[in-house]
């Protein structure tokens, strides 16, 4: 799995093969596959599930250390992923994946619990919502500013990981996070990303999150066998 992401992070998915992945695990193309993933769109499913949990088993870890819906928390789990990407290369495989599949016109085959495509939308809008000033057909905007959010923060995280800038990857995203929030008339963007930006907490918060994805994934192996 940390294998395919990498590669399609790298490659994207029309450039991720069953072979690539295997000469980059030095094995035969055969122990990868389909008696463990029918296709490389299970093989992306697959990827994105694990980022759908991801995103969930952070969210959650946000929620019950007393951090309200709001755009604070938004920007902490924004934040919080993006960091893991950082020392994590290969998860930034499922941002490229949420970019090619719906131009390839593939089916994510993620759970439909699962936040992606729209209902990760629907997430920001609802974090936006407690923080921007409502007003008459602003549903739409709010919507389009997600989406933007979204694309950009994906954009800028796969060109750092590609490049390799010398600036940090946090100082590029608190940078455009400020900037877009402030656009959009949150109250005191740029202090508000600061905030999370030098939260002592926040990386006690992560280090936990990444233990409960450890166990579980240990679990899932285990029930695979």
């Amino acid at each position: 799995m940390e294998a395919a992401g990498a590669l399609f992070a790298r490659f994207g998915y029309a450039g991720t093969t069953f072979s690539r992945i295997a000469r980059a695990i030095d094995r035969p193309k055969s122990a990868i596959g389909y008696h463990l993933f029918s296709s490389k769109a299970a093989l992306a499913a697959a990827v994105l599930t694990d980022d759908d949990m991801r995103w969930r088993t952070i969210d959650d870890a946000l929620e019950r250390a007393g951090l309200p819906m709001g755009t604070e928390r938004l920007i902490s789990l924004l934040l919080s992923r993006m960091r893991g990407i950082e020392s994590h290369p290969e998860r930034a495989g499922a941002l490229r994946l949420l970019l090619d599949l719906p131009a390839f016109d593939v089916e994510d085959g993620a759970p439909a619990e699962g936040r992606t495509g729209v209902e990760r939308i629907r997430y920001v809008c609802d974090c936006l919502a407690a923080d921007l000033p409502s007003s008459p057909g602003s549903e739409d905007e709010v919507e389009s500013f997600a989406e933007l959010l979204l694309d950009s923060t994906r954009g800028l995280v796969l060109c750092h990981v590609a490049k390799q800038p010398h600036e940090p990857l946090d100082s590029r995203l608190c940078a455009l996070w400020a900037s877009l929030l402030n656009g959009a008339g949150v109250p005191r963007a740029e202090a508000l990303v600061r905030r999370v930006q030098t939260s002592a907490r926040l990386p006690e918060i992560m280090a936990d999150v990444e233990r409960e994805l450890v166990d579980e994934s240990a679990d899932r192996r285990v029930a695979m066998r």
